[in-house]
């Protein structure tokens, strides 16, 4: 496993923002599982009979 130190620039952006945005440090195959995880709650939720 290998680690990455921030930038100044980014530590400072962080600071300003409140966030960070890192592309590309998750692997395609673990988003696709994720997404299709989401997806499958979303069905799910979407056979739910709403009481009104």
């Amino acid at each position: 496993m290998t680690f990455e130190t921030l930038t100044r620039t980014q530590v400072k952006f962080y600071c300003e923002n409140g966030y960070l945005a890192m592309e590309n440090r998750i692997p395609n195959d673990v988003m696709d599982a994720v997404r299709d995880e989401i997806a499958r709650f979303n069905d799910e939720a979407r056979s739910f009979e709403v009481i009104k």
